[in-house]
């Protein structure tokens, strides 16, 4: 559990540092140690003592996505394949240490940040390559003949359509009704 050990390692010399440091070193070490304590709802207490008692913590995932990631993160930080949760709505309870909790914490909101923002730019390149992949009219003419020259950036993404639309399933819409 490298990833448990290091953020352990960290709160520890950051304590460390806040005892024993030069003035201003100690007022920024004991200022940075609290600011994280905060953020992960822990105590020096739980930095400096007794490191294997378990709680149970909570985590929010309101998609499917996140649910995935979080279990992900779990099996990460805990080194294993097999999860132990309590479910309620879109709320699960883990049953960790408190450098667990912290862990799991910032892996899990660090990658869910990441990964929304993958999704949100991708939904765009994924619309073009369903209307690309079953002939729907997307052309914008407003009158204007003119073709401008395609940049890099515009070649790629091209590229990224093309790939995204093999990829989709070959289905074909049929019309219901016809023109007589």
């Amino acid at each position: 559990m490298k990833d448990y050990e290091s953020i352990k390692a960290k709160l520890l010399k950051l304590h460390t540092l806040a005892e024993r440091g030069e003035q201003g070193e100690a007022a920024n070490a004991l200022r940075l140690l609290n600011r994280l304590l905060e953020k992960y709802g822990l105590t020096i207490e739980d930095v400096v003592g007794e490191q294997e008692k378990t709680k149970r913590y909570t985590f929010k995932a309101t998609t499917e996505w996140q649910r995935k990631l979080l279990f992900q993160v779990y099996a990460c930080v805990k080194s294993c394949s097999k999860v132990t949760y309590w479910h309620y709505k879109n709320e699960y309870d883990f049953e960790l240490t408190a450098f667990e909790y912290a862990e799991i914490c910032n892996m899990y909101e660090w990658h869910k940040k990441q990964l929304g923002k993958e999704i949100k730019q991708t939904i765009p390149d994924l619309t073009e390559a369903y209307i690309y992949k079953h002939n729907i009219s997307n052309r914008d003419d407003e009158g204007s003949d003119e073709i401008k020259p395609l940049t890099a950036e515009d070649i790629k993404r091209l590229a990224r359509i093309l790939a995204m639309a093999d990829t989709l399933e070959d289905t074909t819409y049929r019309k219901q009704l016809e023109n007589k």
